[in-house]
């Protein structure tokens, strides 16, 4: 989203972390390096860190923008970071965005150790956010029954929304209940580009890959601002983002793990307007 508002920015460039340091190291063996099991977090950075570790004062950034920095925060991304910013994180100038709370939990990269660092051997000014400007309260009210001891900020938005939950017998059921949710919400005017359908599959295995259409609408990938279509994605790639109506499919048939709470934490934190949540009837989600 971001890349797609700054696209005309000359001087901005906008990446994932990982697609950076890729496009910065350019290598054309990176792509037989994937395989490697370790490849995100230690064989790309190593690459990036000969690559920058020599790099000349006027080849360095301006200004470094870091957000939903939890899913990368640890003492070696911060230490190859450093390189590329003009006077680095001691003197330079850079912001990062971070939560602390759930969603520090669904890479298990934040490294606590390593923002109390930064905050003790910086210049640094911390601010809290303390209004949520983005989820109706029952969605908020749902969110932190996941999770009692980590309160979402009040919401400042007081319309009424609810918590819709649809169950399901088996697979094909399932798909019907999309397209019933789908046709209800088209019928009643809402866009199709305010619709985003969230997987816990990856990409890879979903059954939405296979989907081209639901209900007249046509469905695609997430990728950047969309229009006229629907649009999917698995949960994590979606994170930081946001939509009026999210509809989750594909959700655990078995007792929740504490990573999969943080998930549909998530899940429910991208909604503006409503949250639908489709599962196999009889499972633990349904009582969330």
């Amino acid at each position: 989203f971001l890349k797609y508002i700054f696209e005309k920015k000359d001087n901005v460039e906008v990446q994932t972390f990982h697609k950076f340091m890729e496009i910065f190291i350019n290598n054309e063996h990176l792509k037989e390096l994937r395989k490697e099991r370790n490849y995100f977090d230690t064989v790309l950075l190593d690459l990036f860190e000969d690559k920058v570790i020599d790099i000349t004062e006027d080849k360095k950034f301006d200004f470094l923008v870091i957000d939903e920095a939890q899913d990368i925060l640890n003492d070696r991304t911060i230490e190859v970071l450093d390189f590329i910013i003009k006077g680095g994180f001691k003197d330079g100038n850079w912001f990062i965005s971070i939560d602390e709370g759930v969603q520090s939990g669904v890479y298990n990269r934040f490294n606590e150790d390593t923002l109390n660092k930064i905050n003790n051997n910086t210049n640094v000014v911390n601010r809290s956010l303390y209004r949520n400007y983005r989820n109706p309260v029952k969605v908020v009210e749902k969110a932190n029954s996941i999770f009692p001891e980590l309160r979402l900020p009040a919401p400042g938005r007081t319309f009424t929304s609810f918590v819709k939950k649809f169950s399901f017998v088996d697979k094909n059921d399932e798909q019907k209940k999309l397209t019933e949710i789908v046709k209800n919400l088209v019928t009643s005017k809402v866009l199709p580009q305010q619709i985003t359908i969230l997987t816990f599959k990856s990409k890879r295995t979903s059954f939405l890959k296979n989907l081209f259409k639901i209900f007249n609408s046509k469905l695609e990938l997430f990728e950047k601002n969309q229009r006229n279509v629907l649009t999917w994605s698995n949960i994590g790639s979606f994170k930081g983002l946001e939509n009026d109506y999210i509809i989750v499919v594909e959700a655990p048939e078995t007792p929740l793990t504490e990573n999969e709470k943080a998930i549909l934490f998530v899940a429910l934190t991208r909604c503006k307007v409503e949250f639908n949540l489709i599962h196999k009837s009889n499972t633990e989600i349904e009582e969330f």
